[in-house]
């Protein structure tokens, strides 16, 4: 399972990041951990499951 995480005013490099719940671990796509808009992350995603990441997005990260 995936899980949106904030990052805002954390200073962690970007305003989220995704947590992968079976591997108890930050993802990684590309070279990144955490972006700062929805366009970056879907930039750097090379998979097949961009729509499934977006519905999980809060509406604040999506007008970014």
């Amino acid at each position: 399972m995936k899980r949106f995480i904030d990052l805002r005013g954390q200073h962690a490099g970007g305003n989220f990041a995704w947590w992968d719940t079976v591997r108890d671990e930050f993802e990684r796509h590309g070279y990144a951990m955490a972006w700062d808009t929805w366009n970056d992350f879907a930039t750097s995603y090379t998979g097949t499951e961009l729509e499934r990441y977006e519905r999980l997005l809060p509406n604040w990260a999506k007008a970014s």
